[in-house]
């Protein structure tokens, strides 16, 4: 993937993160429809544009760590709340509480609850385990 296009998918999910973490706030009630709709045309362009592109990550991804889990849609990996998190001076990066993403079985921590979760800025996919590690398993390049 191109440096621009790697860019477009960023931006994207941050544009997601930010309004899926906006709608999860239980007081948020201003123009909460017109979010929503904005919400399903991210997702609707995220899924068009970069779903196969997601969708074979995660494949790598499931083959390697947790293969007996199916895979399943890019939308399913993405947090319902995200937690804006900065690094040096003004950088942003993005982080998920451990209870967020899809549940799976890892054969590296088996017994331990793990999810499978997509974050932004950059692009990855994170593997968290209990609520104790996170473990970069995947970074869109």
């Amino acid at each position: 993937m191109d440096l621009r296009e790697l860019g477009k998918l960023d931006n994207i999910l941050v544009a997601i993160a930010e309004k899926r973490s906006l709608l999860a706030n239980p007081t948020y009630v201003d123009k909460k429809q017109e979010e929503e709709v904005l919400l399903q045309q991210l997702e609707k362009k995220l899924r068009e544009k970069f779903g196969n592109f997601i969708l074979e990550a995660l494949q790598d991804v499931h083959d390697e760590f947790c293969p007996d889990n199916e895979v399943l849609p890019p939308l399913a990996y993405l947090a319902k709340k995200y937690i804006i998190k900065k690094k040096r001076g003004s950088q942003i990066t993005y982080e998920t509480d451990f209870n967020e993403g899809i549940p799976v079985e890892s054969d590296d921590y088996p017994g331990e609850p793990a999810r499978l979760v997509i974050v932004p800025r950059p692009p990855r996919i994170l593997l968290q385990v209990g609520e104790r590690l996170r473990e970069e398993v995947w970074r869109a390049r």
